[in-house]
Parts: C-alpha cells; sequence; structure tokens
C-alpha cells in the first residue's frame, strides 16, 4: 500500500468560515454559542467535521486539536 508523502493538513476555507483539508475531501466548520450578555461568543465553542464524499457521519468535537486526531485516523 503507497502511502501518500505529505500529511494532510488543514486550510482556512476560500469563500466560507473555517477549515477545509488539502485534499479537498474535509470540511470543518466552527460553532459560536450564547454570550452571557447577549448574541455570540468570539472563540468558538465547538467544531464539525464533514466528510465531503458522504462516506462518514458528521462528527462534532469541542476542541480542533480532536478534529485533527480525528483526520489523522481516516484515510
Amino acid at each position: 500500500m503507497a502511502t501518500n508523502p505529505r500529511p494532510r493538513t488543514l486550510r482556512r476555507a476560500k469563500y466560507a468560515n473555517g477549515y477545509v483539508t488539502s485534499d479537498g475531501r474535509y470540511k470543518v466548520t466552527p460553532h459560536y454559542g450564547p454570550s452571557l450578555r447577549g448574541g455570540s461568543v468570539s472563540r468558538p465553542t465547538s467544531w464539525t467535521l464533514a466528510d465531503l464524499q458522504g462516506e462518514y457521519p458528521e462528527r462534532e468535537r469541542p476542541l480542533l486539536s480532536d478534529i485533527r486526531d480525528i483526520l489523522k485516523e481516516r484515510p
């Protein structure tokens, strides 16, 4: 089995808020929770990982590092 010499990385999405993987297969979207003063907080409270090919269901995690760990395990 041939392995990819370069690991998959996250890059800023060009026309949307969030990230896409360097191979274009996955999209990572931030979610902002409500603020105590009204409105939304300035930092994401969770992240959603979506497979653009539809092979895996969406996964939501509180930390971006958790999303990166999931991406290391997936093809």
